[in-house]
C-alpha cells in the first residue's frame, strides 16, 4: 500500500490518447479508477533514491 496514498498508473506503451484522457478524467471525476484493457500495470508511488561511483574512466 502507498503510503503517500498515490499511485501510478501505467499503460501500454500503444495506448491512444483518448483512452489516457478519459481514465484522467474518470479520476478526477470520480478519485477511482476502472480497469482497462490498455493498462499495463499500476503500482504504489514512493521514494526513490540512487547512488552512484565515479570511477574515473576516461580521464
Amino acid at each position: 500500500m502507498s503510503t503517500s496514498g498515490k499511485y501510478l498508473v501505467i499503460f501500454k506503451p500503444d495506448t491512444p490518447d483518448h483512452v489516457l484522457e478519459k481514465a484522467a478524467k474518470d479520476v478526477e471525476a470520480k478519485a477511482s479508477f476502472q480497469a482497462h484493457e490498455a493498462l499495463d500495470y499500476i503500482e504504489a508511488d514512493g521514494e526513490v533514491s540512487a547512488y552512484a561511483k565515479s570511477k574515473g574512466i576516461g580521464k
